[in-house]
């Protein structure tokens, strides 16, 4: 799975759409769309607060550890 692909379904799961979770990510909602198509990737201080948000750690988020749907 990609990276980006990973990224929404988290989001999706923990229940925000991308315009509730770049608000609180504090960052712009095409930013966040950019992250979730594979455009970009989010710098550290980003990935922390997304894992805080999702309730995920690192290793789920990035795709280290098997995402469990």
């Amino acid at each position: 799975m990609e990276q980006g692909t990973r990224f929404k379904i988290i989001r999706e799961k923990a229940g925000y759409n991308q315009k509730e979770a770049s608000e609180k990510l504090g960052i712009p909602y095409y930013v966040l769309s950019n992250y979730e198509l594979g455009r970009s990737e989010p710098k550290l201080d980003t990935i922390k607060k997304m894992c805080y948000l999702y309730k995920v750690d690192a290793n789920e988020l990035l795709g280290i550890k098997k995402l469990i749907l």
